[in-house]
């Protein structure tokens, strides 16, 4: 399968969004995939994911292959699928089908309610924290090889990952948890928060992305191809790797107060339910500012 951007973009404005996705899970035999590690990467994402909720994948325009300067935005589509639907051949297929086409290939780390969209609002659960690690633009990384920068990753004192991705440029340390995240439970999404927060300090030396806190993060596509170097995405394994974890160890691994985050959660909701109440004694003032009928 191969269509340009263009025709997306038209496809899109046209409202064809089940014509799109049917392209993207169309057979492809033309590529093959350099290695087989989807199938791993998918199932720790959503082995835990319901049968009758939704994964997401979604396919982005690599902006680097333009070949004429444009103010058009990043053309982006979402593949959502019911998890009792999805097979590792449709999976490759999406995969294939966005390497032939030049495309970017991510998976979502939260199962989803619907296929109204890949909004917070319409998180469901996960049950892994994925932490982007940029090492290329880390000094410490500079001149070291690929396996060198791999040693030197899991000798940095961050919580050991479950396991290590390499993405073809940098690296993902994903913690798998022993149960789903209720994200739409506040207390559980400010934790997750908390927590990813202290890992992205704890993995600064390897220039941690600062902006993977969102509930529905995207992360690269285990075997898709990452268009800025041509390098495939790959499981780098290593001694101590499966280690599943609960929210519990890993806030005690990184000094965090899980009983002073829940106080602040339940401080800011109290704070929301006050200025809320003060909302409604100002419209009553308003319909009725002289008290009419008051007992």
């Amino acid at each position: 399968m191969f269509i340009s951007i263009s025709e997306l973009r038209q496809m899109s404005k046209e409202k064809r969004y089940e014509d799109i996705k049917n392209l993207f899970l169309t057979p492809n035999t033309k590529i093959t995939l350099p290695n087989d590690s989807y199938i791993q990467f998918y199932n720790l994402i959503h082995d835990k994911t319901p049968l009758n909720r939704y994964v997401c994948f979604s396919v982005f325009e690599n902006l680097a292959s333009r070949e004429t300067p444009s103010n058009e935005p990043e053309y982006v589509f979402n593949i959502i699928i019911k998890k009792s639907d999805v097979t590792y051949d449709m999976i490759a297929n999406i995969i294939k089908n966005s390497i032939e086409c030049g495309m970017k290939c991510y998976i979502s780390t939260a199962s989803l309610r619907n296929t109204t969209g890949r909004k917070g609002a319409n998180a469901y659960a996960s049950s892994v924290i994925v932490i982007d690690l940029d090492v290329y633009n880390s000094p410490t990384f500079a001149w070291l090889d690929k396996k060198n920068t791999e040693l030197k990753l899991l000798q940095l004192g961050a919580p050991i990952p479950t396991y290590l991705y390499y993405t073809g440029r940098g690296y993902n340390a994903v913690y798998k948890l022993d149960k789903s995240m209720n994200l739409s439970l506040q207390e559980v999404v400010e934790r997750r928060k908390a927590i990813i927060t202290a890992l992205i300090s704890a993995w600064s030396d390897a220039c941690a992305d600062s902006h993977c806190t969102d509930v529905t993060r995207l992360t690269r596509m285990q075997s898709s191809i990452n268009p800025k170097t041509g390098n495939a995405a790959d499981i780098v394994r290593f001694d101590k790797e499966g280690k599943v974890y609960t929210l519990e160890e890993l806030e005690n691994l990184l000094g965090l107060d899980k009983q002073a985050t829940i106080m602040d959660i339940e401080k800011t909701e109290k704070v929301k339910r006050e200025k809320t109440e003060v909302k409604k004694e100002q419209a009553i003032q308003y319909a009725n500012p002289f008290g009419f009928g008051k007992i």
